[in-house]
């Protein structure tokens, strides 16, 4: 699941810069046609409830994939969005296709430029 959404203790952190998504009327930014729930992860990285794709900008602009998606179904992964439909992405870019080692993670991968980390940031949330 998206960090963002329903992360209660995020959002009760004082200093967060970051804007949780705990009710559909906080959906604005992306907007629910454009934001991500649910996404179809990589096979090493599936260790807990949520799916983190980086900071979001303008906080930081390193571009860091925390976790991958998996590209196990023709180089892309299966995401649902907020308004309720479901869409397959194909990732462009080679380092978001990360082998399966059949081990729990990886390091974060840094993808300045990356077209897959792009899509994703517009679709995951915003600050506040």
């Amino acid at each position: 699941m998206n960090e963002w959404m329903g992360n209660y203790d995020g959002k009760a952190e004082v200093n967060n810069p970051m804007f949780f998504f705990t009710r559909l009327s906080d959906v604005q930014k992306p907007s629910p046609p454009m934001a991500w729930v649910l996404i179809d992860e990589h096979e090493d990285w599936i260790d807990e409830g949520w799916f983190r794709v980086g900071t979001l900008p303008p906080v930081d602009n390193s571009a860091t994939l925390n976790e991958f998606p998996t590209g196990r179904h023709n180089r892309g992964a299966t995401l649902s969005f907020v308004d309720g439909h479901v869409e397959r992405h194909q990732w462009k870019d080679k380092q978001t296709l990360q082998p399966v080692t059949r081990s729990v993670g990886y390091p974060a991968l840094s993808m300045p430029g990356s077209p897959d980390y792009a899509w994703l940031i517009e679709r995951t949330g915003t600050v506040k």
